[in-house]
């Protein structure tokens, strides 16, 4: 089975998933994660922990969410966030506050 399309907002911290959250889009995010890190040990990159979000964006969504790995340091889940000074919160869709912009 292929994993869900994911999408990478910044390679180095957030993760948004672009769907649904299930079993094959959470293995599918957490193997784009692992590919991350491994980019980085080959190229002396080094992610911030604190920096990284994820995001569960959909209708449908776990109850529980798994935790998610950067390399050996979990990353936290959340429903709002701000992104190059906009900032965003999840309902199901992703709302953007432009009153700043």
């Amino acid at each position: 089975m292929t994993p869900a399309p994911i999408r990478i907002a910044d390679a180095s911290t957030k993760a948004i998933l672009n769907q649904s959250i299930n079993q094959s889009s959470v293995y599918g995010l957490q193997y784009m994660l692992d590919i991350c890190v491994t980019f980085g040990v080959h190229s002396s990159i080094l992610f911030n922990d604190k920096k990284s979000i994820c995001v569960a964006v959909g209708r449908k969504k776990m109850h529980i969410l798994p935790t998610m790995m950067l390399g050996n340091l979990p990353l936290q889940w959340t429903n709002n966030f701000k992104y190059l000074g906009i900032n965003f919160s999840v309902k199901g869709t992703v709302d953007i506050d432009c009153t700043t912009i």
